[in-house]
């Protein structure tokens, strides 16, 4: 998960983890954001940066959720670092 600024964040954490997924970690600038997905998801690890994210080879596919204006930018730089992403609209 990169960012935590869309409100389905938790919806679609839960059903990737439901299917059999592994929360490698997340990124978030946002602490406060940070802290309630810590605490809902049992502290999973939290990034540095989102080059931080990008270059941890247990990462496998990258959520974009944060900022919308930001989402794309984030989804061709993982895809160019290797990554499978998955984006809501």
């Amino acid at each position: 998960m990169v960012g935590l600024e869309h409100p389905h964040v938790y919806s679609i954490t839960m059903a990737l983890t439901g299917a059999g997924a592994e929360l490698a970690g997340f990124h978030s600038d946002n602490a406060d954001a940070a802290a309630g997905f810590e605490a809902l998801f049992d502290r999973p690890p939290r990034f540095a940066s989102v080059d931080a994210v990008l270059d941890d080879g247990t990462v496998d596919v990258v959520v974009p959720v944060g900022v919308p204006a930001d989402r794309a930018g984030v989804a061709v730089s993982a895809m160019e670092a290797g990554k499978d992403v998955l984006a809501d609209k």
